[in-house]
């Protein structure tokens, strides 16, 4: 059965949801660390998405569907994902295209963009709801969102392509599979190798796979 589309009116709920399943969503003032002498985290704070007062410069093509700000030591920041499809029938799409923009301030930091066009039986191209999670989990200041969507084309009851994907000022890690369908699929790759990741940030994304391979 296709997932559901995030819409907008929801993204502040889901958003609340995910990030008291990963821990604290904001912290206030720097303090302390627990270890004795340790520097005190940076700034680091999740604010109000209100998708009718975007800041001036944060644009996007398509349709909205789900945005997060945040604070940290770049500055303001704003993720906005949207979607753009053609139906030759209503409700059923044949191309449909994505977008994940990040903004500090009005300069766009990084942009994700996917597609699958020409599909003539079920696309199943859309942003995974639940995903969404804006987090600082190595404690350095800078804000990471994580996201993930399905894309491609599919004639039966079967795993389908799934990527999750995690951006930190710039740089950006992609989890690549598919869906779990009857006890098929589930794996994942990790883009780059799991190598070069940062610990904390591959157990959070891999925790995240495994939330959205549950049965919805």
């Amino acid at each position: 059965m296709p997932t559901p589309i995030i819409r907008w009116e929801h993204a502040a709920t889901i958003l609340a949801v995910i990030l008291s399943a990963c821990g604290p969503a904001t912290r206030g003032p720097a303090t302390a660390r627990p270890a004795g002498g340790t520097a005190p985290d940076p700034p680091f704070e999740v604010l109000g998405f209100d998708p009718r007062a975007l800041p001036a410069g944060v644009t996007f093509p398509g349709q909205l569907v789900a945005g997060a700000r945040w604070r940290d030591a770049r500055g303001d920041n704003v993720l906005v994902l949207s979607r753009k499809s053609v139906d030759d029938t209503p409700g059923h799409p044949t191309s449909v295209w994505l977008w994940a923009r990040h903004f500090t301030g009005a300069r766009l930091v990084r942009e994700v963009a996917d597609r699958s066009e020409g599909c003539p039986e079920d696309n199943i191209t859309r942003f995974r709801e639940g995903a969404l999670a804006i987090t600082d989990l190595d404690h350095d200041g800078l804000g990471e969102a994580t996201f993930a969507y399905t894309v491609g084309c599919v004639s039966d009851v079967s795993p389908v392509p799934l990527k999750l994907v995690l951006l930190e000022d710039g740089a950006k890690w992609i989890l690549r599979g598919r869906t779990r369908v009857l006890g098929s699929g589930g794996e994942h790759t990790a883009e780059p190798p799991r190598a070069q990741w940062p610990p904390v940030l591959y157990h959070h994304a891999a925790s995240r796979w495994r939330a959205l391979l549950a049965p919805e």
